[in-house]
């Protein structure tokens, strides 16, 4: 397959990602609570975990 597709020519087609990032200090107050609840719901679980010994 390798071989076919470099004497064809044939390339990939860029790919671009994108990350949507708002600092803290640009999100009003509703935006900032409503990410620390958020947060929050990811992080408690793992409060709860106990040391394995």
């Amino acid at each position: 397959m390798f071989s076919m597709k470099t004497r064809g020519g044939w390339r990939e087609a860029p790919q671009t990602h994108e990350v949507a990032f708002k600092p803290t200090s640009e999100m009003t107050d509703e935006e900032l609570e409503a990410r620390i609840r958020e947060l929050g719901r990811d992080v408690s679980p793992l409060l709860d975990l106990k040391p394995v010994g």
